[in-house]
């Protein structure tokens, strides 16, 4: 397993009581009262259930193969009825991206490599070096150089995602979306070493403070949707909540001068771009007014840029030399259009480093099959 301490477990809700069923990457769905199913290497299948002594009997049997599957989450794009249907989603090819510089008024600056299976990146603060997250059968992490477009690959399982780089550069952290976040030399001295482990946490890194002090976190609950917490970054701590619902909290961006904090929330019922003093968190300031997500300071800490629900890229005006913040004028880049792809604005504050979808769309085929029982007999 990428991930030793991922299970199927059962949970006695009278006595809170815990009883692993099996070692397994994968949600489970309940059948019926003799079967379940699961996910195995994208292939589904079913398996008799003694919901008495809380085992599996038998093997398992597939029914279905090359399942979706959501490599943060372990959750596979299927469902199943006891009656007989099952419906579930093969896997897409993963779709490659093509780094390219663009300036702000929109114009192709030039490509940085070739394309590869980008599923999110960090450009370093000195904008020389590049890590991206690749999606193919596992997440694994790669880091570029700049200026001379050479790859080297970072991480080699478990899954590796989440890049975020330290305020000095030496450090790299980055997190499986299951409750683990590692750290690890940039220069790949040493092996990534844990600094949090919470089993069964959607928790992962975000940003670090310009002092290095406080790595920024995302952690997802049920009751109050995605908060962003602190986190030392020697690790041997706990995360501590910063800003906390209600709504969903992301995209934490600290200025240059480690005194504002910009994030986007949904608290109003739509997505905007907001900023807090640090350490006080005592006011804040709604920049965007059309929607707003991924802010990114200026390197003179005077503006943000962010992206639009069009995915128009914004840029506002900010003086927080003062207590208070106060908000100037909001232009639009790249002459209007909608960024090609998802985005980072270079150190220099003068290029956006874009993802730019390459090749054909990737494709999920859905299948439908209303009796999944035959399947079952056939395989048996």
């Amino acid at each position: 397993l990428a991930n030793p301490q991922a299970s199927i477990e059962c949970l006695d809700v009278a006595t809170m009581k815990r009883t692993r069923v099996l070692k397994s990457e994968s949600q489970v769905r309940i059948i019926d009262v003799d079967h379940v199913a699961y996910v195995v290497d994208h292939n589904l299948v079913v398996q008799k259930f003694d919901a008495k002594s809380l085992k599996l009997v038998d093997r398992p049997v597939p029914i279905a193969q090359d399942i979706q599957v959501n490599p943060y989450r372990f959750a596979g794009s299927f469902d199943l009825a006891a009656s007989g249907a099952l419906v579930w989603l093969t896997r897409a090819q993963s779709r490659s991206n093509q780094p390219t510089w663009y300036s702000l008024d929109g114009r192709e600056l030039g490509k940085l490599g070739g394309p590869n299976p980008v599923a999110m990146f960090a450009l370093s603060p000195d904008g020389r070096r590049l890590a991206t997250c690749e999606r193919t059968d596992k997440l694994d992490l790669w880091i570029t150089d700049v200026t001379s477009a050479v790859r080297t690959r970072f991480t080699f399982g478990p899954a590796s995602a989440f890049p975020v780089w330290s305020a000095d550069m030496k450090t790299l952290f980055f997190a499986d979306g299951a409750g683990s976040i590692w750290a690890r030399p940039a220069d790949g001295s040493s092996q990534p070493r844990t600094i949090l482990d919470l089993p069964g946490t959607s928790i992962f890194p975000g940003a670090v403070l310009p002092d290095g002090s406080a790595l920024l976190c995302l952690v997802q609950r049920p009751q109050s949707g995605m908060d962003i917490c602190t986190l030392s970054p020697s690790g041997g701590g706990k995360p501590v909540d910063l800003i906390a619902g209600p709504g969903n909290q992301s995209d934490p961006a600290c200025s240059p001068d480690g005194r504002w904090l910009a994030y986007d929330t949904d608290e109003s019922g739509s997505t905007q771009v907001v900023v807090v003093p640090l350490p006080s968190l005592q006011g804040r300031w709604q920049v965007s007014s059309q929607g707003g997500d991924s802010p990114h300071w200026l390197p003179d800490g005077r503006g943000l840029v962010y992206e639009t629900d069009d995915r128009r890229i914004m840029r506002v005006t900010l003086d927080g030399r003062g207590a208070s913040l106060v908000v100037g004028e909001t232009t639009t880049m790249l002459d209007g259009k909608s960024a090609p792809g998802n985005w980072a604005l270079a150190p220099d504050g003068k290029r956006l480093l874009v993802m730019v979808p390459s090749g054909a769309a990737a494709t999920a085929a859905l299948n439908l099959v209303t009796d999944w029982h035959q399947l079952l007999a056939n395989n048996n």
